[in-house]
């Protein structure tokens, strides 16, 4: 390794150090207990009158996130905290201006109330629970303040609508949960509500204003939970299929066919899961892109088996370099989703602050006839203040030659605001290819406070880094990113909130010293108070370009670029049924210049529907062409909820610049954690070749959960 990242990390440990006493402005963390509910509730919503909620004390005093942070919430919330022997029981009484709400089933446009579960107090790791006045229900894993959506477990919600407020009910059984080995317990736990058309966010445990409900160090504690004696928890859940296919994957969607999931609870906080004949139809197709760069685009996992505990497994750059992406296996370059044999996992706590996860999967090969066999192991150990480190190692079998990654990494919390992240992996095949500097490491440091938002990090990828299962963006490469952001608060003045000036200076170089690419950014945010923004920025971006390629058929010719540009978004308040936002660019592009626009809008029209509609268009000059190109990428979309588990969506998108139409219509009537029955019709037309590369399937599939103890 080289001298010059030593130095880096050395000054980011300096910095991190001497912020450590900078940041003591600290919150001190509520606590409150659970309550053992002899009688379970009636399930209906209606908390108010029900003897099990009678007498309970009441978690209330929530404060604003914003607009006015530390401020008590205008409207009144409260919280109960209970569990029989089976579940943990959770209601919500909320004031509400009933006829002036926003009640939606998407998530992202509704007034709502959010759960937030840390059973270890790692500070790190933890899950999400979320509903609203129509009882739709909403979950997540949560790891490192990032939330991911796609995970799913097996919980209930039930609301209730009355004169001055709504109310709400959650059951979340134990075995849905992972937690320690102990008779009494405390969990780490937040409660978050929002009230859209006054876009106001308030939350129990308070958090200084640069953070939020996911920031699991700062969550109350409830105490005097008892969760019940280890049980053996088994879902089984199999699934029938018959579907459909036309077009270049005839023959992987052309079948009627049979599969299951099984997963079985070592103990309450490991769990062990298989798969067989393993089929993801449900799942809903990619989110287009338009590649207006050199290097690989980046496509995030939706698939369930992977998605849970996927922040076990995770260790790199986000979408940059992955040491584990699991898209590598039983999904082609072009999309395709290849025949899955089966896995299985094991993944969970052991003790309080360790955690394992073992994976094995055999797939249809991406690259040739047969199929691949794919091993994981994951080990990490999660320390004090928000600190951990782990190791992970891969092995991909082909057949004729086999190739693995290991890796390792740390993360080390500093006082309340600052942290230290690193990683290093190292690859190896016995393909025969000989290759050079096959590792990767990256250091970063950050700092987080109310004032100001500071980073710095330093990535090197070695040209000979292939990770078995892993993503790649650029080989090669050394990468510097700087970044400051300024909040000051305007209280109101001229209507705003806050206004965020920044900079941010991103750059690439090769091993010879040769820069790729340069980014220094300039910007300042406006944020009134009702939610609405608006953001300039003007950039500065460097390019070089040593081989031709093409963007849009067009070619883009090698030099170095030297391009400023202007960047102008702007979004409507967020306490609307319609909200509408757009973009403007203009400046160089590459050897030319570029104009560009786009806009984005959504209509909520009752709590039953809502429709989304997006556009960009960009024109491009080059001066050796004779004329300008343009390229745009389109999409609408929709969401209708019959009831919180019937719903209809689809989304219709379209790539101009590689002619590529997609359409997805998605039909799920479901019982609990993601199963039941869908209908899908998918649809990919590509332009760029003949009929037959083109795929169509109209896909039927059943699936059912049994859920037993013992």
């Amino acid at each position: 390794m080289r001298q010059f990242p030593v130095v880096v990390l050395l000054l980011m440990c300096a910095i991190g150090t001497g912020v450590v006493f900078a940041n003591e402005d600290t919150v001190a963390r509520p606590h409150a207990h659970a309550t053992y509910l002899a009688i379970a509730p009636v399930f209906d919503g209606i908390v108010e009158g029900d003897p099990a909620w009678d007498g309970l004390p009441a978690l209330t005093d929530f404060t604003q996130l914003i607009p006015n942070h530390g401020d008590a919430a205008t409207l009144a919330t409260k919280v109960f905290v209970g569990y029989t022997d089976d579940a943990l029981h959770i209601a919500f009484i909320v004031d509400d201006d009933v006829d002036d709400m926003a009640p939606s089933s998407n998530g992202w446009e509704s007034d709502g109330v959010v759960v937030v579960i840390d059973p270890y107090q790692s500070e790190i790791s933890g899950v999400v629970f979320s509903t609203n006045q129509t009882g739709v229900e909403w979950d997540a894993s949560l790891f490192n303040g990032n939330t991911n959506w796609n995970w799913s477990t097996v919980w209930e919600a039930e609301a209730k609508v009355n004169d001055d407020n709504w109310s709400v009910e959650m059951v979340i059984p134990f075995t849905s949960l992972q937690y320690p080995r102990q008779d009494v317990q405390k969990w780490g736990m937040n409660f978050s509500r929002y009230v859209r058309n006054r876009n106001e966010s308030s939350i129990w445990a308070p958090v200084p204003r640069q953070f939020s409900v996911w920031r699991l160090g700062l969550s109350g504690i409830i105490e005097n939970i008892k969760p019940p004696p280890s049980k053996r928890n088994v879902r089984f859940n199999p699934y029938l299929i018959a579907s459909r296919g036309e077009g270049v994957d005839a023959d992987l969607v052309d079948r009627s066919d049979n599969g299951f999931d099984v997963l079985y609870s070592l103990t309450p906080t490991l769990n062990f899961t298989a798969t067989y004949n393993t089929d993801f139809a449900q799942v809903e197709s990619d989110q287009l892109q338009i590649n207006t760069g050199r290097f690989s685009l980046f496509f995030p996992e939706t698939r369930p088996f992977f998605l849970e505990n996927s922040s076990l497994f995770t260790i790199g750059v986000p979408q940059e370099t992955l040491v584990f992406h699991s898209r590598r296996i039983g999904i082609a370059r072009d999309g395709t989703r290849l025949p899955m044999d089966g896995g299985v996992k094991l993944a969970g706590h052991i003790g309080r602050q360790d955690e394992i996860g073992l994976m094995y999967l055999r797939a249809d090969s991406a690259f040739a006839a047969g199929s691949e066999d794919f091993a994981i192991a994951r080990y990490s150990r999660t320390l004090t203040n928000r600190s951990k480190f782990g190791f992970l190692a891969t092995n991909r079998d082909s057949g004729d030659y086999q190739s693995q990654t290991f890796a390792g990494d740390l993360q080390w919390g500093f006082g309340e605001y600052a942290e230290i992240r690193s990683f290093i992996a190292t690859s190896h095949a016995n393909d025969g290819i000989g290759r050079d500097d096959e590792y990767t490491y990256a250091l970063y440091g950050s700092y987080n406070a109310p004032k100001w938002r500071s980073s710095a990090s330093y990535h090197e990828v070695g040209a000979g880094f292939n990770p078995a299962m892993g993503f790649v963006q650029r080989r090669n490469s050394r990468k510097i990113h700087v970044a400051s952001q300024r909040n000051v608060l305007m209280n109101g003045k001229r209507g705003l909130r806050d206004w965020r000036p920044g900079g941010i200076y991103t750059a690439y170089w090769d091993f010879d010293g040769f820069k790729e690419s340069g980014y220094l950014q300039l910007e300042s945010n406006f944020i009134w108070q009702n939610g609405a923004n608006f953001r300039t920025a003007f950039n500065f971006a460097e390019e070089g370009v040593r081989y031709p390629f093409r963007i849009a058929g067009e070619e883009v010719l090698p030099g170095n670029y030297e391009n400023p540009e202007l960047n102008i978004v702007v979004n409507s308040p967020f306490d609307r049924p319609f909200g509408i936002g757009g973009q403007f660019r203009v400046g160089g592009f590459y050897q030319g210049d570029r104009t560009g626009v786009g806009l984005w809008s959504n209509y909520t029209f009752s709590e039953h529907f809502n429709m989304s509609v997006s556009y960009n268009f960009s024109e491009v000059d080059f001066p050796n062409l004779d004329e300008p190109f343009d390229f745009s990428l389109a999409s609408i979309g929709f969401r209708a909820a019959f009831t919180p588990r019937v719903t209809l969506s689809a989304r219709l998108q379209y790539n101009d610049a590689d002619d590529i139409l997609s359409t997805n219509v998605r039909f799920a009537w479901l019982r609990s954690a993601s199963t039941g029955f869908y209908l899908v019709y998918s649809e990919v037309d590509d332009g760029r070749f003949a009929d037959a590369s083109n795929r169509r399937s109209i896909v039927l599939k059943y699936s059912h959960m049994f859920d037993m103890n013992f």
